[in-house]
């Protein structure tokens, strides 16, 4: 799916509520407010990445010339988040990934997709991503995203579980 030099993408971040706050008035608007808010998202959501930058952190034992990682050196990663038009921009992502093996195969990763209404937590390897979190209007978000390799980009789709 999403590999560093092919565009990866998991992510993993905790997830932040405030409901205390919501229920500490009497207000019925104010209740009807914090459920509408404390609603976990639904449906599908589809945007594009374009890398921005890409760094790769090599711990010994140092790769030799343009060879795979090993295990333990990390990717970081950052992208622009487009519209699924990729015309507008909505926000950033950012990844971490840690090879597992030798041939530079495997790898997990963690990682954060900011939005205008919030973030999108998600975690896995470049094959399998779960969607692990979020925050704001992604609070309580779980489902797994799958994206589509370009030579520029990656067309991601996240499917929200209810």
């Amino acid at each position: 799916m999403f590999r560093p030099a092919l565009l990866a993408i998991p992510l993993a971040v905790a997830v932040c509520t405030s409901a205390g706050i919501a229920f500490a008035s009497d207000s019925p608007a104010r209740h009807e407010r914090a459920a509408v808010a404390a609603a976990p998202p639904a449906g599908t959501l589809q945007i594009v990445l374009r890398q921005q930058s890409f760094r790769l952190v090599d711990l010994p034992p140092k790769r030799s010339g343009d060879g795979p990682p090993s295990p333990g050196d990390e990717s970081i990663t950052a992208y622009r988040v487009l519209d699924a038009s990729g015309a507008k921009r909505l926000g950033r992502a950012h990844f971490v990934c840690t090879s597992l093996d030798r041939r530079g195969e495997h790898e997990q990763c963690a990682g954060t997709i900011a939005l205008p209404d919030g973030q999108l937590a998600t975690q896995g390897d470049a094959d399998n991503v779960a969607v692990v979190g979020g925050s704001g209007a992604y609070a309580g978000a779980r489902g797994t995203a799958l994206g589509q390799d370009h030579p520029d980009s990656v067309d991601v789709t996240v499917h929200f579980l209810p």
